[in-house]
């Protein structure tokens, strides 16, 4: 019998500047949900490389729901290149 893993994805810590998201991962063994490796945490800005990088790494009903927070425009500049 093959084991499959699940994903917890948490929103935490959501500001109109920064939102960090949490994902878990899981296995179900005899009934019992056991977590599987480290809890991985992730910053992203309301800066338009952190909106993209967000839409490209996150599902779509959490960006939904940040960028309600956030709006249609970012609030932080992204970091001048050297």
């Amino acid at each position: 019998m093959a084991t499959k893993i699940t994903k917890e994805i948490t929103i935490d810590l959501l500001t109109s500047s920064s939102v960090s998201i949490v994902t878990k991962r899981f296995i179900t063994i005899s009934g019992t949900k056991q977590q599987v490796g480290n809890t991985e945490r992730k910053a992203y800005s309301n800066s338009p490389l952190g909106r993209k990088m967000l839409i490209d790494e996150v599902g779509k009903p959490f960006i939904n729901s940040i960028f309600a927070i956030w709006g249609d425009t970012s609030t932080v500049r992204d970091p001048e290149r050297k």
